[in-house]
């Protein structure tokens, strides 16, 4: 990247080819064989052969035995890490692939009357922006190849757009950001080549398409939901939280500022189950009045299901009240390190969602939590859940008060949570029917989660690993700038 922006950019020409880095020149531990892209801890299969896997890049070694106390308290985040299980580990030469960014579908004569099929040749991939490892490669400025650093831009551009649009169909948030970043990677490189050879014109136009993709709606929705995943994350080790229960392997924190008028819990805990058992309570709606007598019928799907995204309406009596309960589920699954990431919100944009206008007789409350299930992985059954959520009470409450409230209810959630997962296999259930039928398809996410996890070593509650190398994605990859205002 820095002998991209001092060499002065030239037509292609005039200008001879790039060297492809030597065999030779590899760190040490790196590998030229098919790498896992970590994006935000989802395995990204559409990752070009040849990309270096991140954790032997960074010459990362093998695991550490994790400490047997849970890293949830705000402490210093564990320094462990991993190597993707899904990266070669041999020393195997690779010839540079062709990138698809300068192939016959994306750059035609077609798609741009200048360039034809016979100006284009195999460019040389090299890493672009070291970020601490690496998360991207990009082209070495396409304007070696098609003699036009804007040309490279705008079909950086065109491409990205479709793929992100095409993978967030299916939601996959993680690799529809990878693909962001990588074109903004290939920006950066066109522009700066660009100003070295003192054509501010150029320059300026690298920049109008970069603004165009940062305004587009595909953008904006990658973003949003990218940030969504890194919250997760960044709560996992929010500092200001206190132990303020513990009991036979589950923990509790509290953070309540003094005179704040909203208070945070976290709880962590084990569950004898597997991750699909987990799921399956809160999954199938339809059973929950046969164990949840307050509720006024069953929970309802507020328009269309995906295995990762749902919205339900709850209505609960509670004395003389009705509450009522709506609230999307974003969920983020990582076949990486093996986990499933929950963001619970009930502000969450309504359009497509027949979400019914607020009644006199219900009170609508806010639900705004975030829900980690970690599978134990290895040879070990079960799974180890985390659950954060924060309260707004409107009104000061003092943390002696709370303290003495979270050390009477919490031994009612750990109980809650391990009661519902065991109902999967009471004589009698129907959700192991339901399991094997699987409508929606989250119970095969679950069982991929699962064959990822049984690929490490196992943890548990007492061993759960820091947020960055349960997150090595977030660590690893800087945040996508803000969309840009429409034009």
């Amino acid at each position: 990247a820095q002998a991209l922006a001092s060499e002065p950019w030239r037509p292609r020409a005039s200008q001879p080819p790039v060297p492809g880095p030597s065999q030779e020149s590899k760190p040490a531990g790196g590998n030229a064989g098919t790498g896992s892209r970590l994006a935000m801890g989802v395995c990204c299969s559409t990752q070009a052969p040849g990309c270096p896997d991140i954790a032997h890049a960074a010459g990362a070694s093998e695991i550490e035995p994790a400490k047997d106390k849970p890293h949830l308290s705000g402490g210093a985040p564990s320094t462990s890490s991993t190597c993707s299980p899904g990266g070669s580990t041999g020393d195997e030469a690779t010839p540079p692939p062709t990138p698809p960014l300068l192939s016959n579908q994306a750059l035609s004569a077609g798609d741009n009357d200048s360039i034809g099929a016979q100006d284009l040749s195999p460019a040389t991939v090299v890493s672009v922006g070291d970020r601490e490892g690496g998360y991207t490669d990009a082209i070495h400025n396409q304007a070696d190849v098609v003699g036009d650093p804007v040309l490279a831009a705008e079909a950086a551009a065109e491409r990205a757009e479709a793929e992100a649009r095409a993978l967030m169909g299916g939601l996959r948030v993680a690799e529809a950001e990878a693909k962001l970043q990588d074109a903004l990677e290939i920006f950066r490189v066109a522009r700066e080549g660009a100003e070295a050879a003192g054509d501010l014109h150029a320059a300026a136009r690298v920049q109008t398409v970069r603004g165009k993709l940062m305004a587009s709606q595909v953008y904006a929705e990658v973003a949003s939901r990218a940030a969504q995943c890194r919250d997760i994350a960044r709560s996992l080790e929010t500092p200001g939280f206190k132990l303020a229960w513990e009991n036979e392997g589950s923990w509790l924190w509290l953070n309540a500022p003094t005179g704040g008028t909203w208070f945070e819990w976290k709880i962590l805990c084990d569950i004898d189950a597997p991750l699909a058992h987990c799921m399956a309570y809160s999954n199938e709606l339809d059973l929950m009045p046969q164990y949840e007598p307050n509720l006024v019928g069953a929970p309802t799907f507020l328009g269309e299901t995906h295995p990762f995204l749902a919205v339900t309406r709850s209505l609960l009596s509670v004395l003389l009240f009705r509450v009522e309960m709506i609230f999307e589920i974003m969920r983020f699954p990582d076949t990486e390190f093996g986990l499933l990431a929950e963001s619970i919100r009930s502000e969450f944009p309504h359009e497509g969602r027949p979400v019914p206008e607020k009644h006199w007789r219900n009170k609508r409350i806010g639900v705004n939590s975030k829900s980690l299930w970690v599978p134990f992985g290895g040879e070990k059954q079960g799974t180890a859940a985390v659950q954060i959520c924060r309260v707004e009470a409107g009104f000061s409450i003092s943390e002696t008060i709370l303290n003495f409230v979270i050390s009477r209810v919490a031994g009612s959630f750990v109980k809650n949570l391990r009661t519902n997962a065991a109902r999967v296999t009471q004589p009698g259930s129907q959700y192991l029917q339901r399991i094997e039928e699987d409508k929606t398809g989250l119970y095969a996410e679950c069982r991929k989660i699962e064959a990822a996890a049984k690929q490490r070593r196992s943890i548990s509650s007492a061993s759960l690993p820091g947020a960055d190398e349960l997150f090595r994605r977030c660590a690893a990859s800087p945040e996508l700038p803000p969309p840009a205002p429409a034009a």
